[in-house]
């Protein structure tokens, strides 16, 4: 299994050079996802475009810690993005 790279970066966030909440996710950077849930992002913000969200980004990564926190903040499984892909 190889994970796709979450490439997408939102608007805002490129332009500040952030990283987007779905990126973090595929990074699995469990802190800095909690600390952007905390700071009000959206759990199931979408990547322009390809319609990810941080749970299918976390799930495709295998980062599961990630994948837990998501889900334990409310994070919707079966949201599809773009093509329809879900990470259930």
């Amino acid at each position: 299994f190889v994970a796709a790279p979450v490439l997408l970066a939102t608007a805002a966030s490129a332009a500040f050079g952030a990283e987007s909440l779905t990126e973090v996710a595929a990074r699995g950077a469990v802190a800095e996802v909690a600390r952007l849930l905390d700071a009000g992002t959206s759990v199931d913000t979408r990547q322009p475009g390809t319609g990810w969200t941080p749970l299918i980004a976390a799930v495709r990564a295998g980062k599961t810690d990630v994948a837990k926190l998501l889900l334990e903040r409310g994070a919707k499984p079966d949201l599809p993005a773009a093509n329809g892909y879900t990470p259930l």
